[in-house]
């Protein structure tokens, strides 16, 4: 038995030894690994800061054009950092086809598709899925080339142990507003700047009025708001807003206006609505329209004073009116539209428009006459697709795809307004 004893003891030993072997053989590789991953964080925050300065400055002159500086300003911020204490390397700034580039970026499919085209298509073809509406940096970085490694180094960053990091950054659509960069106290819905197929349009005019019904089905047109957001999780219990909600946003001060939000408008919460006729509110909104739309003395024979003859540009949460309520509806994005014409309490053509922009009212024309050209104009359509009849106390308005300054923060549907705050999506 005692051979056997010794033996065991020695099987032992020669287990241990083979245990110390193979740990003090593995400790440099874990080591190194970690070490790796700690440059490979240290990569992909640099690449993440340089992505989102290249897109914040990817567009000039209210979205007018595209940045060629943007790689330039991604670039700088890449070099600036650190990686194992040596320059974080980015190659070709200015090529657009290495470590930095301008793209598109589809959320639909994920992807960045690598462009240099220098101009901005029209709000109207900014879509996810039109790679020439570039709307993102891509960031390639990599550690210093004077960075020394090691054996296991090697080996282990030919394995794709984080020896570089991308990023992308997309600038996106408007989502959530901050304060000041909604206009008016108005909602429109997405059913009423959408065509057949969804695809956002500036084709068609739309009118708000006191919650009007069509054929029995929902408003689907606009809503006033006090922009106050109700649960994040549904329409639950929520009252709705009311004429003094409303009314409070408007400010009018020595013939200026300012019905601009005070509040943040979170994109995918739900906001207080109301289709009512909104008495006060609605009075002061058409003072501002008069007031920030008005050139002449006198309109229609004095019946509006300063009469508006161009449009009056709002910017304004866009909503999914088909899966809310009259008092509750989901904010879905921000769209740019402009009022045409809000008519007052008189129904007899009495108060209509002679002069729009472009358009000019036939002088022999009655006031009717008038009317239905100006709504053949400007294609003013109700929810049915039928002519915009002339009621009193409703807003007409079309949405507008001018190039405006971008605002709002990144994640709304396309619906023609460019985010002003880019975000990581890769």
């Amino acid at each position: 038995m005692r051979p056997r004893r010794i033996l065991k003891k020695g099987l032992a030993v020669l287990y241990a030894a083979v245990m110390l072997v193979s740990f003090f053989g593995l400790a440099p590789l874990a080591a190194v690994a970690g070490h790796l991953m700690a440059v490979r964080n240290q990569l992909q925050r640099a690449a993440n800061a340089a992505a989102l300065a290249g897109a914040s400055q990817l567009y000039i002159q209210n979205a007018t054009g595209v940045n060629p500086g943007a790689n330039h300003a991604a670039y700088c911020v890449a070099i600036s950092s650190y990686a194992e204490a040596c320059p974080i390397e980015v190659n070709r700034p200015d090529s657009n086809d290495a470590g930095v580039q301008r793209g598109h970026w589809s959320f639909a499919t994920r992807t960045f598709t690598r462009s240099a085209a220098g101009s901005m298509p029209p709000a109207l073809y900014a879509t996810d899925s039109n790679p020439e509406f570039i709307n993102a940096v891509k960031v390639v970085a990599r550690r210093g080339a004077a960075a020394g490694r090691s054996f296991f180094e090697k080996i282990l960053g030919d394995m794709g142990f984080g020896v570089r990091a991308e990023a992308v950054a997309c600038v996106g659509f408007a989502g959530t507003l901050l304060p000041g960069q909604a206009t008016a106290p108005l909602a429109i819905c997405k059913q009423s700047i959408t065509d057949s197929g969804g695809n956002y349009s500036c084709e068609t005019g739309r009118f708000i009025n006191s919650g009007g019904k069509n054929s029995g089905t929902k408003n689907l047109t606009g809503y006033w708001t006090d922009e106050s957001n109700a649960s994040g999780s549904g329409c639950s219990g929520t009252a709705g807003t009311d004429n003094s909600g409303v009314s409070s946003i408007i400010q009018i001060s020595g013939g200026s206006c300012n019905a601009s939000n005070t509040n943040v408008i979170y994109m995918d919460n739900w906001l207080s609505t109301s289709s009512g006729p909104m008495q006060n509110a609605f009075s002061s909104f058409r003072q501002c329209w008069i007031d920030s739309a008005g050139s002449g003395p006198v309109c229609n024979g004095g019946a509006v004073a300063g009469c508006p003859d161009r449009p009056w540009l709002l910017t304004v949460p866009v909503l999914d009116c088909a899966s809310g309520s009259p008092t509750c509806n989901r904010v879905i994005g921000a769209a740019d539209v402009d009022v045409l014409w809000i008519t007052g309490d008189t129904p007899d053509y009495t108060e209509v428009p002679r002069e729009m922009g472009n358009w000019k009212c036939p002088e022999q024309f009655t006031g009717q006459q008038c009317w239905k050209n100006f709504v053949a104009a400007f294609n003013l359509r109700n929810p049915d697709g039928t002519p915009a009849v002339y009621l009193p106390r409703s807003i007409y308005i079309i949405p507008d795809c001018s190039k405006h300054a971008p605002k709002g923060e990144t994640g709304g549907g396309p619906f023609g307004v460019t985010a002003g705050i880019p975000e990581l999506v890769q």
